[in-house]
């Protein structure tokens, strides 16, 4: 028999263990609450480099990397993200940040598991969201390449536009994707609710 070179593991998640996610979660959100945004975001790259300097697997860097996609969502003032995915983007920046992992970080080879884990969840939910951004920022480059459309009222004209087509685009894809009725999807739409109603 072949020696394999990677090994996949399948987690199963119970009830109660989506009601303890949930839970710290909602802790690491309230946490994140009282850091202004452009400090969590500069907390968050900053340990993202030191994970980075570690041992963690090739899974974990790779949904770790997307941190840096989430706090670029977060600073982009053309694409102005609605309210209920700013909160989502800010939980996933928290529960990296929060100390009090289920893994500590330090741990060898494991220690970010749980972070990646929680962080691909997430950014699922913002899938919509980082899709239609990154269309705006090709959009954007395009724009900027061009001498005409640098800068000036032409150029705010022109990506407002291309916007709000992309807000329509998404709001088509929810429904006719029906993702509003995953249960993932409940499972972090019930986490941001209690994250404004205790804040």
């Amino acid at each position: 028999m072949a020696r394999s070179d990677s090994l996949d593991i399948r987690l199963r998640l119970a009830p109660r263990d989506l009601d303890f996610l949930r839970e710290r979660l909602s802790e690491a959100a309230l946490i994140g609450e009282h850091e202004s945004e452009e400090a969590l975001i500069r907390v968050a790259l900053s340990a993202l480099e030191r994970a980075r300097s570690g041992d963690a697997p090739d899974y974990v860097l790779r949904q770790l990397t997307a941190l840096e996609e989430v706090a670029a969502l977060l600073r982009d003032t053309d694409w102005r993200l609605p309210k209920s995915a700013r909160i989502r983007a800010r939980i996933v920046l928290s529960y990296f940040i929060d100390e009090r992992d289920l893994i500590p970080d330090d741990a060898p080879l494991f220690g970010f598991l749980d972070d990646a884990i929680m962080i691909e969840l997430l950014v699922q939910e913002l899938a919509d969201e980082l899709h239609g951004w990154r269309q705006l920022v090709q959009f954007r480059g395009r724009l900027d390449s061009r001498p005409a459309t640098q800068a000036g009222p032409e150029r705010s004209r022109r990506i407002s536009e291309r916007r709000r087509a992309l807000r329509v685009e998404i709001q088509e894809r929810r429904s006719q994707s029906g993702v509003s009725a995953e249960p993932r999807a409940r499972f972090f739409r019930s986490l941001a609710r209690r994250v404004r109603a205790e804040s």
